[in-house]
This record gives structure tokens, C-alpha cells and sequence, in this order.
């Protein structure tokens, strides 16, 4: 996205393949859920580098040592980010169930803006996600 161009274009790599013999309404469903699915990874592909570069200008740095739970938690950081957008399409993402399960409201502490109960992370949690 330049400053003269503001919009931001569709996917170049939209698997155009899937489009092909297309004979039932659950292909055209499955074909665009793959199309959403991919803009997502583009879109991923375009924010996740930036992100991680802003953290560690920021000074979050990552270690210089292979970390096998610095990874994890960059990959949870993304699929995250990924859960959010596939709600945006409707689509299902096992981190959904997460979100669900581990958010809960806190029935102690109401913000006083908009009266809502605040979040909290629930004590403990039992969860399926391949449901």
C-alpha cells in the first residue's frame, strides 16, 4: 500500500485452481472458503513481520539461541490473529474455543464506562478443539 494508492489489493496467489469443476452449491461453498482462507494467509503474510519487527524495536527481542517456547508463543501470537480474521469469514478456528473457554467474565470487577464485566483468564479450563 503506497500513499497514493490506498487500497488494498486482493491476494496475487488466489488458488483460481479450486474454481475449476465446480458442479454443486457445497463445491461453490468449499471453493470460497478456500478463497477466504487464503486472502487470510495473505493478509498474515502481510502483517506478521511487521509486528514481530515492531516488538522487537520495542525491545522485545527474540533469543539468539533457538527457544522451542519462544516459537510457540509466536505461533500462538499468529494463530490468534488468524482466529480473528477467520471469525470475520465465518470460518471455524480451534483457537475460538479457546477464546470461549479461557476469557471469562469476571463477576466481581464492572467497568464503570460501559458497564460491562471485565475479563479475565479463567482458573482452569477443559477443552476439546477438535470438535
Amino acid at each position: 500500500m503506497t500513499e497514493t494508492n490506498n487500497v488494498i489489493a486482493f491476494p496475487s496467489k488466489v488458488p483460481f485452481h479450486l474454481l475449476e469443476n465446480i458442479t454443486t452449491k457445497e463445491d461453490i461453498k468449499e471453493n470460497i472458503e478456500a478463497i477466504r482462507q487464503s486472502y487470510v494467509q495473505e493478509i498474515l503474510n502481510m502483517l506478521v513481520p511487521g509486528l514481530f519487527e515492531k516488538l522487537e524495536i520495542a525491545g522485545f527481542i527474540a533469543p539468539e539461541e533457538e527457544d522451542d517456547f519462544f516459537v510457540k508463543e509466536c505461533a500462538f501470537i499468529v494463530e490468534s490473529i488468524r482466529s480473528h480474521m477467520f471469525s470475520y469469514f465465518q470460518l471455524k478456528h480451534p483457537f475460538q474455543k479457546l477464546v470461549e473457554k479461557v476469557l471469562v467474565e469476571d463477576e466481581e470487577e464492572v467497568d464503570p464506562v460501559n458497564n460491562q464485566k471485565s475479563l479475565i483468564v479463567a482458573d482452569h479450563v477443559t477443552i476439546n478443539l477438535k470438535d
